[in-house]
């Protein structure tokens, strides 16, 4: 289904809904351009990484926990 923006506010709960159960969904904005509502599931989101995952690749400076000089003032 392809609808123009100006009738597609009013029924954007409706249309979401259709897009819910499957139906393909393109919004006409005024300036040309179409965007599609389309629906997805969390179940289909796979966890791409486990714990652990990005060891060794963050790195931390040993004064990490100083404060820096120029906020020294803020604090005292």
């Amino acid at each position: 289904m392809t609808i123009a923006w100006k009738d597609a506010k009013p029924k954007i709960d409706e249309l979401m809904q259709a897009a819910a159960n499957g139906e393909q969904i393109v919004i006409q904005l005024e300036d040309g351009k179409d965007v599609e509502i389309k629906a997805h599931s969390n179940s289909t989101l796979k966890r791409r990484h486990g714990f652990g995952s990005a060891k060794s690749q963050v790195w931390m400076s040993e004064d990490f926990k100083e404060i820096p000089e120029a906020f020294k003032e803020y604090i005292e």
